[in-house]
């Protein structure tokens, strides 16, 4: 569980970012996603092999999703409860914007200068 403060009421899109590994028995990659103790949203990362998304959630070593929120000001806490097994979680990020653009590692070097 995670706690984390909002400074105004509204939607929120909470980014979650997991390690890409494969199922166990051709199962599901799934997790459940809660804040508040409020109704769980389930998400699967599972991705059919080399389809480009998988490709960019290797390369990438990050497959992720994104999910809604409507939150108040004050106080919550997030939930991530793995539903199957081999989910490794690396990072949650809430934004009130829903595509922002973020600094990211840049994919190819640039040149000297």
């Amino acid at each position: 569980m995670f706690d984390f403060d909002v400074d105004s009421d509204g939607k929120a899109y909470l980014l979650t970012a997991l390690i890409p590994t494969q199922p166990t028995d051709n199962g599901e990659l799934r997790i459940a996603i809660s804040i508040d103790g409020g109704e769980q949203q389930t998400v699967s990362i599972r991705e059919k092999g080399r389809t480009d998304r998988w490709k960019e959630n290797v390369l990438r070593n990050q497959a992720r999703v994104t999910t809604a929120h409507d939150l108040n000001k004050g106080r919550h806490r997030i939930a991530v409860t793995a539903l199957d097994d081999n989910i490794i979680l690396d990072q949650l990020m809430l934004d009130s914007k829903k595509d922002r653009k973020f600094y990211v590692i840049p994919v190819s070097p640039s040149r000297p200068r």
